[in-house]
């Protein structure tokens, strides 16, 4: 070894070892592909010897490198650690918060984003909306609203409430023979909740993978199919054709119990809540349409 290693060189070998391929590192590190190629080398030069296997199914480590990955892995948790631990005596909420959620709650969210933003000016919003799960115990986020049936142990969190469903066919006067079928979930080809009128089974002519391409299948006229009713209720061009349904699916706001005492993470759980609270009959499709 020529030269000594910094935690840059070791958080790109862990990306990559995570990522699979060079492409998916650089993405996680938020720089371009030729810059992470030449990091590499670099990296590699340093260590004396190759990290990874190129092959055509992607980087593959070597040994050593998978050695240096572990080791990289414990490194970043500590820092997380460190972080965290500075973070439990910051009582002013500023600086950058991150809040992941996936993209059909981002409008709900929009006003308590607004009054947080004016309340606390020194407060730094990153919203990730993505249909991709962050980690938060790995620091991917510092807070996650998501739909979900049991938030993992580790991370504690607000059940804001449960969500509705309902089903929900294109706003035209008589449905076509095309919406009398049924748009279903990917994982499944049958409607085992009712069908598309919430009558008998039916068998789903088009499978999806998430709520907006849901969306978009009833609009086109597929068929139809259900949706949450947060989504559903206030769409223009959606008309609902079943009863809603409650489901253990709740709507949580969540973060790591580390971060329980962070002026951030807390100023922005608080005004969150207070936020969505008038509005949660949107979300148990309780609301008047």
């Amino acid at each position: 070894m020529n030269a000594s290693i910094d935690w840059d060189d070791l958080a790109l070998v862990l990306a990559i070892v995570r990522g699979g391929t060079l492409g998916a590192a650089a993405a996680t590190l938020g720089v371009h592909h030729s810059t992470a190629f030449r990091r590499l080398q670099r990296v590699e030069e340093r260590a004396g010897t190759a990290l990874f296997h190129r092959t055509p199914q992607g980087y593959v480590p070597t040994e050593t490198g998978a050695v240096i990955g572990e080791h990289a892995a414990r490194v970043e948790d500590e820092l997380l650690g460190v972080q965290r631990a500075l973070e439990v005596h910051d009582r002013v909420p500023r600086g950058r918060i991150r809040l992941t959620t996936v993209p059909s709650l981002v409008a709900p969210i929009l006003p308590a984003l607004q009054r947080l933003s004016e309340q606390c000016p020194e407060l730094h919003i990153e919203l990730d909306a993505t249909p991709d799960t962050r980690s938060l115990e790995r620091g991917d986020a510092d807070l996650a609203l998501r739909p979900t049936a049991e938030p993992p142990g580790e991370l504690v969190g607000t059940r804001l409430t449960t969500l509705g469903w309902a089903t929900y066919r294109r706003k035209v006067g008589k449905a076509s023979p095309s919406e009398l079928r049924y748009v279903g979930p990917l994982a499944t080809q049958e409607d085992d909740r009712g069908g598309a009128a919430g009558g008998t089974k039916r068998r789903a002519s088009v499978s999806v993978t998430t709520v907006p391409a849901m969306t978009a299948c009833i609009v086109a006229g597929l068929g139809a199919g259900r949706l949450p009713c947060y989504v559903g209720d206030v769409h223009p061009k959606l008309t609902r054709v079943g009863p809603v349904q409650r489901t253990s699916i709740g709507l949580w706001l969540l973060s790591p119990a580390a971060l329980r005492k962070s002026a951030r993470v807390q100023a922005t759980r608080t005004r969150l809540v207070t936020c969505l609270t008038p509005e949660l009959q949107r979300f148990t499709g309780e609301a008047p349409r």
